[in-house]
């Protein structure tokens, strides 16, 4: 919900608070639609009232669907055996309450960039337990401390502080101060960043992310 990149490094996340018109987070990982969901997702049954009402009359016509897509895709210049279903989709990240209906194309013959884009896709940022050979180890106390005492913590659930980032070695990945927010969380939180920011300056601590995130992370 809130970044700011430390000024030493070049950040590893693509990470960008801003939501476009329609209230979705801008994002490059997400599918599109009617209604738009972020990637990567679980496949699950569409509900039985869909299946009920509208799933049974979209299989009697997957062969011209199927047609449909292949003209499409014929028209971009991309001539491949595919196959058309039609499945619920869940978000992995604050899944929707219901599958979404979606039509996923599956390619018979998928290109090696596919593979790489699935693996980069499943790629999460972990958090990764900081060194004692970190600068902020032997203050972390004072600095949350400080932290806790200046900004408005009244939406958030923590604070920590890990090496974040999707390298499995955790040195490769940047030290950074978590804020964890309550799911329920509202609003900008850039003068929070702005005060983190200087406390961090203010002890000599310029090589560290500062990050503000609903409480999803994955601890390793």
């Amino acid at each position: 919900m809130a970044f700011s990149p430390s000024k030493s490094r070049e950040t590893t996340l693509n990470i960008d608070p801003h939501c476009d018109n329609d209230g979705f987070l801008i994002s490059t990982l997400r599918a599109g639609g009617p209604e738009l969901t972020s990637l990567p997702a679980f496949h699950k049954p569409v509900s039985r009232e869909y299946r009920r009402t509208t799933h049974t009359e979209q299989l009697s016509e997957q062969r011209e669907l199927e047609e449909e897509v292949r003209k499409i895709l014929g028209e971009l210049g991309i001539n491949q055996r595919i196959n058309v279903d039609i499945v619920g989709r869940y978000s992995m990240v604050r899944p929707e309450p219901a599958p979404i209906p979606t039509v996923p194309v599956v390619f018979a013959d998928p290109l090696p960039i596919d593979k790489l884009i699935h693996e980069t896709l499943l790629r999460r940022p972990h958090c990764h337990p900081i060194s004692k050979s970190d600068p902020i180890c032997p203050i972390w106390g004072r600095i949350c401390g400080q932290i806790l005492t200046d900004c408005n913590i009244q939406q958030w659930s923590g604070v920590s502080y890990w090496r974040y980032g999707t390298d499995d070695v955790p040195d490769n990945n940047p030290m950074t101060v978590i804020m964890s927010l309550l799911e329920s969380a509202q609003g900008s939180f850039a003068k929070d960043l702005q005060w983190i920011r200087g406390i961090l300056e203010a002890n000599e601590l310029e090589d560290i992310d500062i990050l503000f995130m609903r409480d999803e992370t994955v601890r390793l």
